[in-house]
Protein backbone atom coordinates (compact mmCIF):
# COMPACT_ATOMS: atom_id res chain seq x y z
CA UNK A 1 0.00 0.00 0.00
CA UNK A 2 2.78 2.44 0.99
CA UNK A 3 4.84 1.57 -2.12
CA UNK A 4 1.81 2.12 -4.34
CA UNK A 5 1.17 5.50 -2.70
CA UNK A 6 4.76 6.54 -3.18
CA UNK A 7 4.72 5.47 -6.82
CA UNK A 8 1.61 7.53 -7.41
CA UNK A 9 3.24 10.42 -5.58
CA UNK A 10 6.32 10.25 -7.79
CA UNK A 11 4.15 10.41 -10.90
CA UNK A 12 2.15 13.29 -9.47
CA UNK A 13 5.35 15.11 -8.58
CA UNK A 14 6.52 15.06 -12.18
CA UNK A 15 3.19 16.50 -13.26
CA UNK A 16 3.47 19.21 -10.64
CA UNK A 17 6.97 20.08 -11.76
CA UNK A 18 5.70 20.74 -15.26
CA UNK A 19 2.71 22.67 -13.97
CA UNK A 20 4.83 25.71 -13.12
CA UNK A 21 4.55 27.34 -16.53
CA UNK A 22 7.55 28.13 -18.65
CA UNK A 23 6.95 31.85 -18.18
CA UNK A 24 7.15 31.55 -14.37
CA UNK A 25 9.81 30.13 -12.11
CA UNK A 26 9.58 26.35 -11.77
CA UNK A 27 9.38 24.90 -8.29
CA UNK A 28 11.30 21.72 -7.51
CA UNK A 29 9.16 18.57 -7.75
CA UNK A 30 7.45 17.15 -4.70
CA UNK A 31 9.32 14.18 -3.26
CA UNK A 32 8.02 11.26 -1.19
CA UNK A 33 7.91 12.42 2.41
CA UNK A 34 4.98 10.25 3.48
CA UNK A 35 6.81 8.78 6.45
CA UNK A 36 7.22 12.19 8.05
CA UNK A 37 3.68 13.48 7.66
CA UNK A 38 1.67 10.24 7.81
CA UNK A 39 0.77 10.54 11.53
CA UNK A 40 -0.48 14.11 11.13
CA UNK A 41 -3.69 15.64 9.84
CA UNK A 42 -3.52 19.08 8.20
CA UNK A 43 -5.99 21.89 7.62
CA UNK A 44 -5.43 24.90 5.34
CA UNK A 45 -6.52 28.47 5.99
CA UNK A 46 -5.95 31.02 3.23
CA UNK A 47 -6.12 34.67 4.29
CA UNK A 48 -6.33 37.35 1.59
CA UNK A 49 -5.13 34.77 -0.91
CA UNK A 50 -6.56 31.72 -2.65
CA UNK A 51 -6.24 29.26 -5.51
CA UNK A 52 -2.74 27.92 -4.92
CA UNK A 53 -4.22 24.41 -4.80
CA UNK A 54 -2.43 23.77 -1.53
CA UNK A 55 -4.79 21.13 -0.16
CA UNK A 56 -4.36 18.95 -3.25
CA UNK A 57 -0.61 19.38 -3.26
CA UNK A 58 -0.34 18.46 0.41
CA UNK A 59 -2.29 15.28 -0.31
CA UNK A 60 0.09 14.47 -3.17
CA UNK A 61 2.94 14.87 -0.70
CA UNK A 62 1.43 12.20 1.51
CA UNK A 63 -0.43 14.42 3.96
CA UNK A 64 -3.96 13.85 5.21
CA UNK A 65 -6.04 17.00 4.82
CA UNK A 66 -9.15 17.60 6.92
CA UNK A 67 -11.93 19.95 5.85
CA UNK A 68 -13.90 19.64 9.09
CA UNK A 69 -13.53 18.33 12.63
CA UNK A 70 -10.00 18.64 14.00
CA UNK A 71 -6.46 18.73 12.65
CA UNK A 72 -3.00 18.32 14.17
CA UNK A 73 -1.47 21.10 12.06
CA UNK A 74 -3.09 24.32 10.82
CA UNK A 75 -1.39 25.83 7.75
CA UNK A 76 -2.23 29.54 7.54
CA UNK A 77 -1.31 31.20 4.24
CA UNK A 78 -1.46 34.90 3.47
CA UNK A 79 -0.15 37.34 0.90
CA UNK A 80 1.72 40.44 2.14
CA UNK A 81 0.56 43.80 0.87
CA UNK A 82 4.02 44.49 -0.49
CA UNK A 83 6.89 42.23 -1.60
CA UNK A 84 5.24 41.21 -4.85
CA UNK A 85 5.55 37.55 -5.73
CA UNK A 86 5.77 36.55 -2.08
CA UNK A 87 3.55 34.37 0.10
CA UNK A 88 3.92 33.67 3.81
CA UNK A 89 2.71 30.72 5.78
CA UNK A 90 2.60 29.74 9.45
CA UNK A 91 2.27 26.30 11.00
CA UNK A 92 0.39 25.90 14.26
CA UNK A 93 0.41 22.62 16.11
CA UNK A 94 -0.09 21.46 19.68
CA UNK A 95 -1.73 24.81 20.38
CA UNK A 96 1.28 26.93 19.41
CA UNK A 97 3.15 28.43 16.50
CA UNK A 98 5.86 25.97 15.40
CA UNK A 99 7.16 27.41 12.13
CA UNK A 100 6.79 30.34 9.74
CA UNK A 101 8.38 30.84 6.34
CA UNK A 102 8.29 33.12 3.31
CA UNK A 103 7.92 31.65 -0.17
CA UNK A 104 8.78 33.51 -3.37
CA UNK A 105 8.27 32.76 -7.07
CA UNK A 106 9.70 35.01 -9.75
CA UNK A 107 7.78 36.34 -12.76
CA UNK A 108 4.71 36.84 -10.61
CA UNK A 109 2.96 38.73 -13.40
CA UNK A 110 2.12 35.33 -14.92
CA UNK A 111 -0.72 34.84 -12.44
CA UNK A 112 -1.59 31.23 -13.25
CA UNK A 113 1.97 29.92 -13.36
CA UNK A 114 2.90 31.95 -10.29
CA UNK A 115 0.08 30.49 -8.19
CA UNK A 116 0.91 26.96 -9.33
CA UNK A 117 4.56 27.47 -8.51
CA UNK A 118 3.73 28.89 -5.08
CA UNK A 119 1.35 26.07 -4.22
CA UNK A 120 4.02 23.48 -4.96
CA UNK A 121 6.75 25.34 -3.09
CA UNK A 122 4.52 25.85 -0.05
CA UNK A 123 3.57 22.16 0.03
CA UNK A 124 7.23 21.16 -0.07
CA UNK A 125 8.15 23.65 2.65
CA UNK A 126 5.27 22.50 4.87
CA UNK A 127 5.85 18.76 4.73
CA UNK A 128 9.63 19.10 5.06
CA UNK A 129 9.48 21.41 8.07
CA UNK A 130 11.86 20.14 10.71
CA UNK A 131 9.25 20.80 13.37
CA UNK A 132 6.77 18.24 11.99
CA UNK A 133 8.74 15.20 13.08
CA UNK A 134 8.85 16.62 16.60
CA UNK A 135 5.07 17.13 16.63
CA UNK A 136 4.39 13.69 15.13
CA UNK A 137 6.25 12.04 18.03
CA UNK A 138 4.16 13.70 20.72
CA UNK A 139 2.12 10.97 22.47
CA UNK A 140 -0.74 13.33 23.36
CA UNK A 141 -1.08 15.89 20.59
CA UNK A 142 -3.63 18.66 21.02
CA UNK A 143 -5.90 18.64 17.95
CA UNK A 144 -7.28 21.99 16.86
CA UNK A 145 -10.66 22.74 15.26
CA UNK A 146 -10.57 23.03 11.49
CA UNK A 147 -11.52 26.64 10.60
CA UNK A 148 -14.92 26.90 8.98
CA UNK A 149 -15.29 27.38 5.24
CA UNK A 150 -17.25 30.59 4.53
CA UNK A 151 -20.94 29.81 4.73
CA UNK A 152 -20.40 26.67 6.82
CA UNK A 153 -20.06 26.05 10.52
CA UNK A 154 -17.04 24.28 11.92
CA UNK A 155 -17.62 21.06 13.77
CA UNK A 156 -17.93 21.64 17.53
CA UNK A 157 -14.70 20.84 19.36
CA UNK A 158 -13.88 21.24 23.05
CA UNK A 159 -11.84 24.42 23.42
CA UNK A 160 -9.81 26.09 26.17
CA UNK A 161 -10.94 29.30 27.86
CA UNK A 162 -11.80 31.81 25.12
CA UNK A 163 -9.16 34.33 24.15
CA UNK A 164 -10.10 37.89 23.16
CA UNK A 165 -11.68 37.93 19.69
CA UNK A 166 -10.66 40.50 17.08
CA UNK A 167 -12.97 43.36 16.25
CA UNK A 168 -14.74 43.27 12.91
CA UNK A 169 -12.65 44.54 10.05
CA UNK A 170 -9.24 44.06 11.70
CA UNK A 171 -7.33 41.70 9.41
CA UNK A 172 -4.47 39.53 10.60
CA UNK A 173 -1.92 41.54 8.64
CA UNK A 174 -3.93 44.80 8.68
CA UNK A 175 -2.28 45.93 5.45
CA UNK A 176 1.17 46.30 7.02
CA UNK A 177 4.53 45.84 5.31
CA UNK A 178 6.39 42.69 6.31
CA UNK A 179 9.68 43.47 8.02
CA UNK A 180 12.71 41.45 9.04
CA UNK A 181 12.19 38.96 11.89
CA UNK A 182 13.06 39.95 15.46
CA UNK A 183 13.09 36.45 16.89
CA UNK A 184 14.36 37.54 20.31
CA UNK A 185 11.75 40.26 20.68
CA UNK A 186 8.68 40.06 22.93
CA UNK A 187 5.61 42.27 23.04
CA UNK A 188 2.90 42.97 25.61
CA UNK A 189 -0.02 44.68 23.88
CA UNK A 190 -2.92 46.10 25.92
CA UNK A 191 -6.15 47.67 24.71
CA UNK A 192 -8.97 48.62 27.09
CA UNK A 193 -12.01 50.28 25.59
CA UNK A 194 -14.73 49.23 28.04
CA UNK A 195 -14.06 49.44 31.78
CA UNK A 196 -15.80 47.65 34.61
CA UNK A 197 -16.22 50.69 36.87
CA UNK A 198 -15.76 53.62 34.46
CA UNK A 199 -18.66 54.72 32.30
CA UNK A 200 -16.56 56.68 29.80
CA UNK A 201 -15.16 54.38 27.12
CA UNK A 202 -11.69 54.82 25.62
CA UNK A 203 -13.12 54.73 22.12
CA UNK A 204 -11.06 52.70 19.66
CA UNK A 205 -8.55 51.44 22.23
CA UNK A 206 -9.31 47.79 21.54
CA UNK A 207 -8.86 48.24 17.79
CA UNK A 208 -5.60 50.13 18.42
CA UNK A 209 -4.21 47.16 20.34
CA UNK A 210 -5.39 44.59 17.80
CA UNK A 211 -3.75 46.51 15.00
CA UNK A 212 -0.53 46.95 16.97
CA UNK A 213 -0.46 43.19 17.60
CA UNK A 214 -0.84 42.67 13.84
CA UNK A 215 1.98 45.16 13.28
CA UNK A 216 4.13 43.28 15.80
CA UNK A 217 3.66 40.04 13.85
CA UNK A 218 4.31 41.55 10.42
CA UNK A 219 6.36 44.75 10.35
CA UNK A 220 8.21 44.15 13.63
CA UNK A 221 8.63 40.46 12.85
CA UNK A 222 7.94 39.22 16.38
CA UNK A 223 7.05 35.51 16.66
CA UNK A 224 3.40 34.99 17.52
CA UNK A 225 4.24 32.99 20.64
CA UNK A 226 6.21 35.99 21.92
CA UNK A 227 3.19 38.31 21.83
CA UNK A 228 0.66 38.72 24.65
CA UNK A 229 -2.54 40.55 23.67
CA UNK A 230 -4.71 41.70 26.61
CA UNK A 231 -8.08 43.25 25.73
CA UNK A 232 -10.85 44.72 27.90
CA UNK A 233 -11.87 42.24 30.62
CA UNK A 234 -8.73 40.18 29.95
CA UNK A 235 -6.67 43.22 30.99
CA UNK A 236 -7.43 43.51 34.70
CA UNK A 237 -4.66 44.65 37.04
CA UNK A 238 -3.79 41.05 37.95
CA UNK A 239 -3.58 40.14 34.23
CA UNK A 240 -1.17 42.97 33.46
CA UNK A 241 0.99 42.24 36.49
CA UNK A 242 1.13 38.58 35.45
CA UNK A 243 2.14 39.52 31.89
CA UNK A 244 4.91 41.79 33.14
CA UNK A 245 6.27 38.88 35.18
CA UNK A 246 6.03 36.73 32.02
CA UNK A 247 8.20 39.25 30.17
CA UNK A 248 10.80 39.24 32.92
CA UNK A 249 10.95 35.45 32.91
CA UNK A 250 11.05 34.93 29.14
CA UNK A 251 12.86 37.77 27.39
CA UNK A 252 16.37 36.50 26.61
CA UNK A 253 19.64 38.28 27.19
CA UNK A 254 20.06 41.07 24.62
CA UNK A 255 16.47 40.66 23.42
CA UNK A 256 13.98 43.44 22.80
CA UNK A 257 10.74 44.31 24.61
CA UNK A 258 7.79 46.23 23.19
CA UNK A 259 4.99 47.45 25.44
CA UNK A 260 1.88 49.02 23.91
CA UNK A 261 -1.00 50.45 25.93
CA UNK A 262 -4.16 52.06 24.58
CA UNK A 263 -6.79 53.09 27.11
CA UNK A 264 -7.38 55.48 29.98
CA UNK A 265 -4.75 57.08 32.16
CA UNK A 266 -5.38 58.95 35.40
CA UNK A 267 -3.40 61.30 37.68
CA UNK A 268 -3.16 61.01 41.42
CA UNK A 269 -4.90 64.25 42.40
CA UNK A 270 -2.64 64.70 45.43
CA UNK A 271 0.77 64.51 43.75
CA UNK A 272 0.32 64.24 39.96
CA UNK A 273 1.66 60.68 39.66
CA UNK A 274 0.61 59.08 36.36
CA UNK A 275 -1.32 55.81 36.44
CA UNK A 276 -2.46 53.44 33.71
CA UNK A 277 -5.97 52.18 34.34
CA UNK A 278 -6.51 48.44 33.88
CA UNK A 279 -9.99 47.04 33.19
CA UNK A 280 -10.86 47.00 36.89
CA UNK A 281 -9.15 50.32 37.66
CA UNK A 282 -10.92 52.96 39.74
CA UNK A 283 -9.71 56.59 39.62
CA UNK A 284 -10.90 57.02 43.23
CA UNK A 285 -8.49 54.29 44.43
CA UNK A 286 -5.52 54.49 42.11
CA UNK A 287 -2.93 53.16 44.53
CA UNK A 288 -4.78 49.84 44.88
CA UNK A 289 -6.49 49.47 41.48
CA UNK A 290 -4.24 51.34 39.02
CA UNK A 291 -0.70 50.66 37.81
CA UNK A 292 1.85 53.45 38.02
CA UNK A 293 3.34 54.23 34.62
CA UNK A 294 6.72 54.52 36.35
CA UNK A 295 6.30 50.99 37.73
CA UNK A 296 5.65 49.61 34.25
CA UNK A 297 8.72 51.37 32.87
CA UNK A 298 10.78 50.05 35.78
CA UNK A 299 9.53 46.49 35.15
CA UNK A 300 10.52 46.72 31.47
CA UNK A 301 13.98 47.87 32.51
CA UNK A 302 14.34 44.88 34.83
CA UNK A 303 14.06 42.33 32.01
CA UNK A 304 17.18 40.89 30.39
CA UNK A 305 16.42 42.83 27.20
CA UNK A 306 19.07 44.98 25.58
CA UNK A 307 16.43 47.71 25.31
CA UNK A 308 12.69 48.26 25.62
CA UNK A 309 10.22 50.46 23.76
CA UNK A 310 6.98 51.54 25.45
CA UNK A 311 4.25 53.15 23.34
CA UNK A 312 1.44 54.61 25.43
CA UNK A 313 -1.75 56.05 23.91
CA UNK A 314 -3.21 57.54 27.09
CA UNK A 315 -2.92 60.85 28.91
CA UNK A 316 -2.76 61.83 32.56
CA UNK A 317 -4.15 65.37 32.75
CA UNK A 318 -7.61 64.35 33.91
CA UNK A 319 -8.96 66.88 31.44
CA UNK A 320 -10.76 64.43 29.16
CA UNK A 321 -9.90 62.31 26.16
CA UNK A 322 -8.03 59.23 27.37
CA UNK A 323 -7.74 60.46 30.93
CA UNK A 324 -10.24 60.27 33.78
CA UNK A 325 -10.63 61.74 37.28
CA UNK A 326 -12.78 60.79 40.25
CA UNK A 327 -16.21 62.47 40.18
CA UNK A 328 -15.98 66.07 41.42
CA UNK A 329 -12.19 66.32 41.11
CA UNK A 330 -10.64 69.20 39.14
CA UNK A 331 -8.07 68.67 36.37
CA UNK A 332 -4.46 69.13 37.41
CA UNK A 333 -2.19 71.83 36.05
CA UNK A 334 0.99 69.84 36.56
CA UNK A 335 1.39 66.14 35.82
CA UNK A 336 4.48 64.37 37.10
CA UNK A 337 6.40 62.78 34.21
CA UNK A 338 7.70 59.23 34.59
CA UNK A 339 11.45 59.32 35.29
CA UNK A 340 13.66 57.87 32.54
CA UNK A 341 14.86 54.31 33.13
CA UNK A 342 18.08 52.93 31.66
CA UNK A 343 17.62 51.15 28.32
CA UNK A 344 13.90 52.03 28.15
CA UNK A 345 12.33 54.46 25.67
CA UNK A 346 8.84 55.85 26.38
CA UNK A 347 6.88 57.24 23.44
CA UNK A 348 3.63 58.67 24.74
CA UNK A 349 0.60 60.28 23.12
CA UNK A 350 0.62 63.68 24.83
CA UNK A 351 2.69 65.96 27.05
CA UNK A 352 1.85 67.24 30.55
CA UNK A 353 -1.67 68.67 30.80
CA UNK A 354 -2.62 67.89 27.20
CA UNK A 355 -5.44 65.59 26.06
CA UNK A 356 -4.84 62.45 23.97
CA UNK A 357 -7.82 62.35 21.65
CA UNK A 358 -9.25 60.13 18.91
CA UNK A 359 -8.49 60.14 15.21
CA UNK A 360 -10.88 62.08 13.00
CA UNK A 361 -12.72 58.91 11.94
CA UNK A 362 -13.26 57.90 15.59
CA UNK A 363 -11.92 54.38 14.96
CA UNK A 364 -8.91 54.66 17.25
CA UNK A 365 -6.50 57.00 18.97
CA UNK A 366 -4.91 59.79 16.94
CA UNK A 367 -1.46 58.91 18.26
CA UNK A 368 -1.92 55.19 17.55
CA UNK A 369 -3.08 55.98 14.02
CA UNK A 370 0.17 57.69 13.10
CA UNK A 371 2.41 55.24 14.97
CA UNK A 372 0.80 52.41 13.00
CA UNK A 373 1.03 54.25 9.69
CA UNK A 374 4.59 55.40 10.29
CA UNK A 375 5.80 51.87 11.02
CA UNK A 376 3.36 49.59 9.24
CA UNK A 377 3.43 51.47 5.94
CA UNK A 378 7.06 52.61 6.30
CA UNK A 379 6.00 56.26 6.07
CA UNK A 380 8.52 57.16 8.78
CA UNK A 381 11.44 55.79 6.77
CA UNK A 382 12.74 59.27 5.97
CA UNK A 383 16.02 58.24 4.35
CA UNK A 384 14.50 55.34 2.42
CA UNK A 385 17.03 52.78 3.67
CA UNK A 386 14.41 50.18 4.61
CA UNK A 387 14.82 50.71 8.38
CA UNK A 388 13.01 52.93 10.86
CA UNK A 389 14.65 54.01 14.09
CA UNK A 390 12.79 55.47 17.02
CA UNK A 391 14.01 58.98 16.26
CA UNK A 392 12.62 58.81 12.72
CA UNK A 393 9.30 57.49 14.00
CA UNK A 394 8.97 60.30 16.57
CA UNK A 395 9.94 62.95 14.01
CA UNK A 396 7.26 61.67 11.64
CA UNK A 397 4.47 61.15 14.20
CA UNK A 398 4.76 64.33 16.28
CA UNK A 399 3.92 67.02 13.70
CA UNK A 400 1.06 65.00 12.22
CA UNK A 401 -0.58 64.38 15.59
CA UNK A 402 -0.18 68.04 16.61
CA UNK A 403 -1.53 69.32 13.29
CA UNK A 404 -4.62 67.09 13.36
CA UNK A 405 -5.28 67.86 17.06
CA UNK A 406 -5.28 71.60 16.24
CA UNK A 407 -8.14 70.98 13.83
CA UNK A 408 -10.04 69.61 16.84
CA UNK A 409 -9.22 72.78 18.83
CA UNK A 410 -6.84 71.13 21.27
CA UNK A 411 -3.13 70.64 21.85
CA UNK A 412 -1.56 67.21 21.65
CA UNK A 413 2.19 66.85 21.42
CA UNK A 414 3.60 63.30 21.58
CA UNK A 415 6.58 62.93 23.91
CA UNK A 416 9.67 60.74 23.54
CA UNK A 417 11.82 60.08 26.61
CA UNK A 418 14.85 57.81 26.24
CA UNK A 419 16.75 56.45 29.23
CA UNK A 420 20.51 56.09 29.43
CA UNK A 421 22.01 53.27 27.42
CA UNK A 422 19.58 53.78 24.53
CA UNK A 423 19.64 56.37 21.77
CA UNK A 424 16.61 57.14 19.63
CA UNK A 425 18.69 57.47 16.47
CA UNK A 426 20.34 54.08 16.91
CA UNK A 427 17.33 52.17 18.30
CA UNK A 428 16.07 50.48 15.14
CA UNK A 429 12.41 49.54 15.52
CA UNK A 430 11.75 47.95 12.11
CA UNK A 431 14.01 46.84 9.27
CA UNK A 432 13.88 44.94 5.99
CA UNK A 433 11.08 47.20 4.72
CA UNK A 434 12.57 47.60 1.25
CA UNK A 435 14.85 50.49 0.39
CA UNK A 436 13.21 53.28 -1.59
Amino acid sequence: MRRTALALLAGAASLLAGACSSSAEKAPPLTPVDARVAPLTFAVVEESFSAVGLEEKLELAGARVAKSGTADVIVRVFRPVTNAGTIEFMLRADGRLIDEQTIHCRLYYDEGGWRECLGTKIAIAVVTSDKLAEIAKLPNRKPMPVPAVPGQQAAPVPAPAPAPQPSAGVASTAGFIVGSPQRNAYALVVGIERYRDISVAATGARADAERFAALARTTLGIPEDNIKLALDDHAARSDLEKHLVWLKGNVPQDGRVYFFFSGHGAPDASNGTSYLLPYDGDPKMLSTTGIELAAVIKALGETRARDAVAVVDACFSGAGGRSVLPPGARPLVRVKDAAPVARVALFSAASGPEIAGPAADGKGGLFSKYVLEGLGRAQADYDGDGTINLGELADWVKPRVSREAKKDSRDQTPSLVVGSGAAAASLVVASGLGAK
